[in-house]
């Protein structure tokens, strides 16, 4: 794949305009609130590009995953599972995947 093909990925997973907004009103502190929604996406743009060739196959296989619900979670506490949503990059560049709300 190139790297177009790699950011296309990126931004077919990417958590949405919406629940990024949502974030922010939560005060999420995994994420620059200065930034617009435009910004957000330049950001995870940049970390991804930062990926070495392995790193890109495991996300390409992640986002394969995502996109066939066959990557799931589940909260220890409750010990409920979701499949995930999406996924982006927090502020100190950590791969985060999101369940659903």
């Amino acid at each position: 794949m190139s790297a177009e093909e790699y950011i296309t990925l990126l931004e077919e997973n990417l958590i949405d305009k919406d629940d990024y907004q949502r974030m922010l009103e939560l005060d999420y502190d995994g994420i620059d609130e200065t930034k617009s929604y435009d910004d957000f996406v330049k950001w995870n743009i940049n970390c991804l590009k930062e990926y070495s060739k392995e790193e890109y196959i495991f996300f390409k296989v992640l986002c394969q995953k995502i996109d066939d619900q066959k990557l799931g979670q589940m909260d220890m506490e409750s010990c409920v599972g979701w499949d995930t949503y999406c996924l982006f990059f927090d502020i100190n560049k950590n791969l985060i995947l999101v369940h659903p709300r």
